[in-house]
Formats: structure tokens, C-alpha cells, sequence
């Protein structure tokens, strides 16, 4: 009897310690624990009603370790953890942080962070960076994100600013499939073909250049190049096909045109192609204004008929005045044609050597 009046007391004596500081109110709506005064009753939406002006409420604190070594834990059970400094919540499935505090904000339809966004990743890649994307299927899959417009005819857009005033975007116009890059005004597009367009909206070729164009190394073209204005080549410029100007071309070093291809002036609009070619012939004892006929000067073969112009002699070996002789072209076709030799000169003429022909026809 005189223990259990003693432990009786004991009792009392705490409840009243306690009471200095705080009461504990145990009703069946709920439970109210307040040091801060008001009414016994806990708010309706509360089973626990915890009140106080000048403290807060301290959860179980423990490292990872420990948190780890909870056995069975329900999903909504937090804690604080004195590893990471972070409060900690299982979800019923695993440990996750609960983030709390300023790191979002929200401002009418706006939600703003104050700090960087990582999306599939845990760090930026450099102190520059304040978003990253970070894509998960690994191998050759594409991993990335869209800009979704919410109709189809639509312009996302993606853009660039400066000191809070818009620079420059690139947009896509659903309306047309063309994409373009912006900057006081649209100055490259790139259409669903496949054609590019600097400085026009609606190219026509794989490119299109509106105004001057300067390339400072080799230029490789494999088709048709077509220069409506002023081209300036600082380097080697190869063709493989057509090149059509209708203005100023400027080359500072060399035009290298591959595949027998050549370039000359013509009054037409067919190409021309000059050959150049030798044939070796010679006669003996030539009478004073007889003639004689060559064999065949077989050439590469034209679109039509060429003209064949005689040139140089190289190595001749000659008796009498061989150099009065006169070297006709004649029966001129695509591939050949004959030398009709014709001496003019004074006196019975021998003579062989080596001729050069510069042969320009259509291709």
C-alpha cells in the first residue's frame, strides 16, 4: 500500500511539471497537446492538434543506417535524416526526400525555381548549366524532348534571351513543315524536302543563298550551282556537273572542273568542249601547188560537228620551203577528220613532223 501511494504521488508530482508547460487534451474527436492556451478542442480535419507560439516539434532523428534498418516501414512514415540533413518519407515502396522550403514557387500560372533542375539527373554538367535533360534507354535510342504546339498548324519555338528582351528563337511552322532559325527576322530555313534556304523563306534547291556568298576553302559541287549575283572564291572550286552565273563570278585561286569538262564562252546555250590533240604526218617530193590527203584524226567524240584549227609544228624534219605548205581540215565529222596538204611554196617539198589541233565543238 505504501508503494503504490508513493508512485501515486510521484505521478501527480509530473503531471504538474508538465502542466507548467504544456497540457495534453485526449477527447474522442482528437488530441491537443498546446503550451500556446485556447480551446480544448482540436480543429475537426485533426486527429492531433499540436500548439505552440514559441516551439516547434522535433521527429525522430537518425542516419541513413538507421533509417535503412527500420524494419517494415509504412508508407507516410517520416523522419529526419542526420546524414543528408534532409527529412525522409517511404512511399511503401522505398526512402524518398521530402522537399520542402523555397526551392518552388508559384506565381498565378507560373511555377518558378530559384535554383537548378535536373530531370533524370541528380548534378549539372558545368557551374553554367540550369537545366538537364538526361535521358534513360541507353544504346542508339533517341533520348531528348519536344516542344509541343497545341494545334497543328502551331510554332514552337525555342528562344534565346538577354536582360530579359528576346534575341533569337528557332521555330518550327506546323502550318508549312519548314524550320527556322530567327534573328530579326527569319534568316535560315530548312523545309521538310530537305532544301535549305539562307536569307529566303521558300527555297528551291538543296541550297539557296540569298546574297553574296564567300568560301574560303574548296567548294565541292556534285550537280547544278547556279549563281544569280556575285560569288567570291578564295580557294579551289570543283565541278561535277553544271555551273550556271548569271552575274560576276570572282575566283582568287583556281576552278578545277573534273570529267573532261571544260569551260568556254559560247554565243549558245549549248556546252562547248575544247580537245586538244596531235597527228603526226609527213609527204615526199610534193609538187609546187599539188595536194595530198592524210589518213584519219581520230579525236574525242562531240555532240556535232567541231571545228579542228591547225597549230605548232613540234619535231619537223623538212627539205625546200615546207613551211609555205597549206593544212586543210576536211570531211569533218563528230569523231575524225582529214588533212588535206596543199604546197604553196615554190619548189618540190619533203617533209615529216608532229602538228598540234585545238578542237572546240559542242559536248
Amino acid at each position: 500500500m505504501k508503494k503504490t501511494f508513493i508512485t501515486f504521488i510521484i505521478s501527480l508530482l509530473f503531471i504538474q511539471a508538465f502542466a507548467q508547460n504544456a497540457k495534453v487534451i485526449d477527447s474522442p474527436t482528437g488530441t491537443v497537446i498546446s503550451n500556446a492556451g485556447g480551446t480544448d478542442i482540436p480543429y475537426s480535419a485533426s486527429i492531433l492538434d499540436i500548439r505552440s507560439s514559441n516551439k516547434g516539434v522535433l521527429l525522430p532523428r537518425m542516419s541513413t543506417v538507421s533509417r535503412d534498418a527500420i524494419g517494415s516501414p509504412q508508407a507516410g512514415l517520416l523522419l529526419f535524416n542526420s546524414t543528408t540533413n534532409q527529412f525522409d518519407f517511404h512511399n511503401g515502396t522505398s526512402w524518398q526526400q521530402l522537399y520542402l522550403g523555397n526551392q518552388w514557387g508559384i506565381n498565378g500560372p507560373t511555377l518558378h525555381h530559384n535554383g537548378s533542375v535536373g530531370v533524370g539527373i541528380t548534378s549539372m554538367l558545368n557551374s553554367s548549366t540550369f537545366l538537364t535533360v538526361r535521358g534513360n534507354l541507353g544504346g542508339t535510342n533517341y533520348e531528348g524532348m519536344y516542344i509541343d504546339a497545341s494545334s497543328s498548324t502551331g510554332k514552337p519555338f525555342y528562344g534565346y534571351a538577354t536582360g530579359g528582351l528576346s534575341k533569337a528563337f528557332h521555330y518550327f511552322d506546323g502550318s508549312n513543315n519548314k524550320w527556322h532559325l530567327y534573328n530579326s527576322g527569319d534568316r535560315l530555313t530548312v523545309t521538310s524536302n530537305g532544301e535549305v534556304g539562307i536569307g529566303i523563306v521558300s527555297p528551291g534547291y538543296k541550297l539557296e543563298v540569298n546574297g553574296d556568298a564567300q568560301i574560303n576553302t574548296n567548294l565541292w559541287v556534285n550537280g547544278t550551282f547556279d549563281v544569280d549575283g556575285t560569288s567570291d572564291f578564295a580557294s579551289s572550286v570543283n565541278m561535277q556537273n553544271n555551273l550556271t552565273i548569271g552575274n560576276n563570278l570572282t575566283v582568287s585561286s583556281n576552278i578545277l572542273v573534273n570529267g573532261n569538262k571544260g569551260i568556254v564562252r559560247s554565243s549558245s546555250g549549248t556546252q562547248q568542249k575544247v580537245v586538244r590533240t596531235t597527228g603526226g604526218f609527213g609527204v615526199t617530193n610534193l609538187s609546187v601547188g599539188g595536194f595530198v590527203d592524210s589518213g584519219n584524226l581520230n579525236y574525242e567524240n562531240f555532240g556535232g560537228i567541231p571545228t579542228v584549227t591547225v597549230g605548232q609544228v613540234n619535231n619537223a624534219t623538212a627539205t625546200g620551203e615546207w613551211y609555205k605548205i597549206l593544212i586543210i581540215p576536211i570531211n569533218v565529222t563528230a569523231t575524225e577528220c582529214q588533212l588535206r596538204i596543199v604546197n604553196l611554196a615554190s619548189d618540190t617539198v619533203t617533209f615529216t613532223g608532229t602538228w598540234n589541233f585545238l578542237i572546240v565543238g559542242p559536248e
